[in-house]
């Protein structure tokens, strides 16, 4: 507690999130809490609590003057987003409210500033898997509103552009997740897979221009059959995963025929290949990960242990500058990939009541915003941080008042850290 009035009514006091420091005025009679909105780093001090014009206020000062900082209510909490999804550029998230019955696009920051929203049309998602997912460029969002069918909308506003109806998946099993049914952007199409047919949509028409089914064109593949397919770093191209199969197939969507093929071993459920085509990550049956040079064919690293018993989600992705960013149980590593070995790493301690580990949900495009929640089960709300260092430092200090650690504190943290001062009054 920083301040209290007169009356003993309101305090003033300050909080820390991703953006920087905020001071935040409390209403001990009403039970109120009031906010002064993004304030960032300018302010060092909280004085008082004073009245203007009858209305609280918190004087502070910042390295220069002396200001008073106007509170406003407390906005009343969102609902929590649906199946989220994080944007490339890190600063808005994309979901699902209402059961599903609409869509938003929020803030990426702690106050999740609903930016576009609109109704969607939406039956018992559930039991067919409805997500929403941005483009790799960020302008558009895929939205699945049924179990064949997308929506692909424009990401600043979420106005629908075109919807892709595709031919009706099997069910495989009855009691499986959901239905067999994937998509992706391959150059200017966008490719639905329904079992085993495969159709190619222009992006600008939403037209179809392509339907080949996969069981005449890769030998092995029947209506049992488990796939995935994934963007190939060749125009026009793409790759096919078949669950079992020991090789993964490149196939030329301008002529139909499969043009390489690269063998993986038959635990493969999923492959993605960096901008580049130097080297890809293969995703096994039972959550490892593998890094593997393209050519000659070798592997660099793995595998690396991201399963568990509670199924946790972790996010495995190239980066824009040529790395792979690995975000599991309680790390987000960094791993330069022609030397194998992992460069950067930051590690997330977890409070001694909650369950161990997080769930990863998305990373930005450049790595340093990741989109994860608490292990406490499907319905925890999200939440993003930064991977920011320096930041981190800054705020730390503010709660410590920049005093130096003792060195029992030093020793407590689990890990070495500089001799010469952390903080910088």
């Amino acid at each position: 507690m920083a301040a209290v009035d007169d009356s003993g009514r309101w305090a003033a006091t300050s909080e820390y999130f991703t953006g920087g420091f905020r001071p935040v005025l409390l209403d001990l009679k009403n039970d109120r809490r009031l906010y002064s909105g993004k304030t960032g780093d300018s302010i060092q001090t909280i004085h008082k609590v004073v009245s203007v014009h009858g209305a609280p206020m918190i004087l502070a000062s910042t390295e220069k003057n002396v200001i008073y900082v106007p509170a406003l209510p407390e906005s009343a909490p969102t609902e929590p987003l649906i199946n989220p999804a994080l944007s490339p550029d890190g600063k808005s998230v994309v979901g699902l409210t209402d059961n599903g019955k609409r869509i938003e696009r929020r803030a990426s920051d702690e106050h999740g500033e609903v930016l576009a929203g609109t109704e969607r049309p939406a039956d018992d998602h559930n039991n067919w898997g409805a997500k929403v997912t941005f483009s790799a460029d960020g302008k558009t969002v895929y939205d699945r509103v049924g179990k064949n069918t997308v929506v692909l909308r424009r990401a600043s506003d979420l106005r629908p552009l075109r919807t892709i109806n595709a031919t009706d998946p099997p069910v495989t099993d009855p009691d499986a997740e959901g239905l067999e049914f994937s998509y992706a952007r391959i150059g200017d199409s966008l490719v639905t897979v329904s079992g085993t047919v495969l159709q190619q949509w222009d992006w600008e028409t939403g037209r179809q221009s392509a339907r080949k089914d996969l069981s005449r064109l890769i030998t092995g593949v029947s209506a049992k059959s488990t796939l995935s397919i994934t963007r190939y770093p060749k125009p026009g191209h793409l790759a096919v995963v078949v669950w079992g199969d020991p090789k993964v197939r490149i196939v030329d969507t301008t002529t139909w025929r499969q043009v390489k093929t690269i063998r993986t071993g038959s635990h493969t459920a999923a492959i993605q290949f960096d901008p580049a085509g130097e080297y890809f990550v293969l995703n096994r049956r039972g959550g490892n990960i593998e890094l593997w040079q393209s050519s000659p064919l070798r592997k660099r690293l793995g595998p690396i242990f991201t399963s568990d018993v509670n199924r946790r989600l972790f996010v495995p992705w190239f980066l824009r500058d040529g790395r792979f960013l690995l975000a599991s149980h309680t790390s987000v590593n960094f791993y330069d990939v022609g030397k194998g070995r992992s460069e950067d790493a930051y590690t997330f301690g977890v409070p001694d009541d909650a369950p161990t580990g997080y769930s990863y949900l998305g990373a930005s495009a450049d790595g340093r915003t990741i989109l994860f929640r608490d292990d406490g089960g499907l319905n925890t709300e999200y939440r993003t941080i930064q991977l920011d260092a320096a930041l981190w430092s800054r705020q730390l200090c503010r709660v410590t008042g920049y005093r130096e650690f003792t060195t029992t504190e030093r020793e407590s943290l689990g890990i070495a850290i500089p001799g010469a001062p952390l903080c910088q009054g």
